[in-house]
Parts: C-alpha cells; structure tokens; sequence
C-alpha cells in the first residue's frame, strides 16, 4: 500500500491551532509537540479561574486573573504562529492516521462540547441596571448552579433568562415569601430591610444616594437610588410562588425587575442560570478580578 504525501496549508495549520491548542502542530505531523503545548494550555483554566475562590483583592491593581488572561492570549498567539511556521517548514509530509479531516472535525466539536461543560461562563454587561455593584461595559464570569449542591441564595447577583434574554440582576426573596416596597424600603414578610448611608456618587451627571442594605440572611450590598418617591418605589405586597425567586436591580430607580409583573415578574429556578463571582475586565482597572457583593 503506497504511502500518501501531501503538503502542510500554513493559513490551514494556523487556524487549526486557534481553534484548538495544538492541532495544527498535529495537522503538521508532530503531535507530541501538539500534545505538550495542549497539556501547557490546559494548566491556564485552573489558573484563570482561581480567585474566584480566594481573596481578588490579594492580587492589586494588576489581578491574579488579568495576568492569567494575558498568558492565555499570548499562548494562544504562540501557538498559532509556530503552527504556521512548522508547516512552512515541514511542506510535504506523509500522512499518519490522525492526519483526516473527520479526526480534525471530531476533536474540535469533542473540545467544543467539553468547553460548553465548564460550570463558568462570561457575560457581557450593557445596562445600568446592577450599577453601582456592576456597571454598564463590565465583563464578568458567572458560576452554573449545580442541583442542590448550590442553589440560588438571597444576596446572590445572578444571570437569569426570560425570553431569550439574559438579564443581571440580585436575588432578595424566594418561595412563599412576601415582599412589597414601601416608601423605597424593601420588606420581606413584613420586615423591613435595615439600610445604612453609604455616601453619595455623581452617575450619569445626576446626584444619587448609596445605601448598605442588609437582607435576612445577613448578606449586604450597595444600592443606588435617586430618591424614595420614584415609580417603583411604592408596590402591592407579592407572595412568590414556591420554586422561584424574586428579583431586583441594585440601581433601583432604573431597573426593570421583578416589581414589573406585567413585563418581567417572577423568576422561576430553572430561568435563574448562574451567579456573577468576578469581574475579570472594566474600565476601571482597580476593579479587575475583584467578587462583586
């Protein structure tokens, strides 16, 4: 049986490798070479993922996280223009059994689906409805809730669905409890929530007020406001029905949440698709790879 020679694409080889660490050097026939620079690759994600379980804030201006994305970009430029380089160098090669464009395919989409699998996703942030917490332009990394072993929490800021659309916004009652904002004030079965002054801030050219709420749970976060006597600050009391949540955006006066039955209203579990743990990219930097509250 006559052996099968072809020649190695550069840009072919090139794209291989952005697509997946390491295919390209294995579409050029070195695929322990492709192997290493994949097992290299893979010791990043840990990495990456890191201070969303220890203290962002040990990590200064420059985080722990944004050196970890830049190593991420710089490998993954590495590895594409040495994939183009080798096939320029190697040119005609005889082909081995992993040398198909299915075995190529199937890897990709076999990475692909494991990539899908990771409990982490990134969210881009294009309202102003989380702010001050989280802010228009935010990139964040959001964690799936996993069945029992972690469900949604009062306190949580969380990605929820409704429509289609993915929305951030913070989780403050659950199943059969009763909730009703009164003067501004939010009540939880007939309790209302302790907030204390936390300052003023300037958004959007216009005064606002910051306070520290604390909900039942002992959980606290800032919220904003532009007085207590706005359109939503008012409501009927709301019974949550069991297995959902309800929800409201920190900025108060300028969220669409919960308070809007008509158009948004309850969110039941299974539209409640993760929770926000780090921001890993903002305009300010000294926010980068800090846990929002």
């Amino acid at each position: 049986m006559s052996e099968i020679i072809n020649y190695r694409r550069p840009w072919l080889a090139a794209l291989l490798s952005f697509l997946l660490t390491g295919l390209g050097q294995a579409y050029c026939g070195r695929l322990g070479r492709g192997l290493i620079l994949l097992g290299l690759a893979l010791l990043i994600v840990p990495l990456v993922y890191l201070p969303a379980y220890l203290d962002p804030r040990a990590y200064g201006r420059f985080s722990w996280l944004f050196v970890m994305l830049v190593v991420s970009v710089v490998t993954r430029i590495y590895v594409t223009a040495d994939a183009w380089f080798l096939a320029r160098r190697v040119g005609a090669l005889r082909l081995r059994w992993y040398n198909k464009w299915y075995i190529y395919l199937g890897v990709v989409l076999i990475s692909g689906v494991l990539g899908f699998a990771t409990p982490y996703r990134s969210y881009s942030i294009r309202s102003a409805s989380m702010a001050p917490t989280i802010i228009e332009g935010d990139l964040i990394l959001a964690e799936k809730y996993a069945g029992d072993t972690r469900k949604p929490q009062p306190g949580d800021i969380a990605i929820v669905t409704r429509n289609g659309i993915f929305y951030l916004k913070r989780i403050v009652a659950v199943g059969e409890d009763h909730v009703q904002m009164i003067e501004g004030r939010l009540t939880i079965n007939g309790v209302t929530t302790p907030r204390e002054d936390a300052g003023d801030v300037v958004f959007r050219g216009q005064s606002r007020k910051l306070y520290r709420e604390t909900i039942s749970n002992a959980r606290r976060y800032v919220i904003m406001e532009a007085s207590d006597h706005e359109f939503l600050d008012n409501t009927k009391e709301f019974t949550v029905p069991s297995n959902s949540y309800f929800v409201l955006g920190d900025n108060r006066d300028n969220s669409q949440d919960s308070r809007v039955m008509a158009s948004f209203g309850f969110m039941p579990a299974q539209s409640v698709v993760g929770r926000a743990v780090l921001i890993w990219w903002t305009k300010n930097w000294d926010r980068i790879g800090t846990a929002p509250e």
